[in-house]
Parts: structure tokens; C-alpha cells; sequence
């Protein structure tokens, strides 16, 4: 979203040094701050982490919301009683 605020910010104002700002930010985040805070949370978080990462995009918006008691990395359900609705 913050992304898009300040590309947006940019447009509205007819700014194109804002624009690139804030396009520069995004491609500095996912090369050089994304990959080691990914690999930290795999490691503290393990697997519930990476099904949460493999059920989330990186980049686009979800229509849905995440429900991570329903989401493993095999895209099944995670909950394995008889009882529990489906």
C-alpha cells in the first residue's frame, strides 16, 4: 500500500522525482531488505512460515483474507479432525 501511496502522491502532484522515489524504494526493499528478513523468519518460524509465504502473494493484493488455520504449503486444509467444519 505505501507503494502505491506515494506513486499516487507522485501522479496526483505531477511529480515525477516522487514517482521514482518511491518506485526506487520498492526495488531497494525486494532486492536488498526482503531476502535476509525472509530467510530470519523461516528460521524462527519454520514451516508455519512457509506455508504462510507460499499462501500469500509477494507483490499483489489478496481478493481473500489469510486464514492460517485452513492454509498449509500443500494449499489443503491444515486441520485434521472430523469434527471441524470444512
Amino acid at each position: 500500500a505505501g507503494i502505491a501511496q506515494g506513486v499516487g502522491v507522485g501522479l496526483f502532484l505531477a511529480d515525477w522525482l516522487v514517482v521514482g522515489y518511491a518506485l526506487a524504494g520498492a526495488l531497494l526493499w525486494h532486492t536488498v531488505a526482503r531476502p535476509p528478513e525472509e530467510r530470519d523468519l523461516l528460521a524462527r518460524f519454520g514451516e508455519s512460515y512457509r506455508s504462510y509465504r507460499d499462501a500469500v502473494p509477494l507483490w499483489r493484493p489478496r481478493l481473500r483474507g489469510y486464514d492460517g488455520d485452513r492454509c498449509t504449503s500443500s494449499g489443503h486444509s491444515a486441520r485434521k479432525s472430523e469434527s471441524s467444519p470444512e
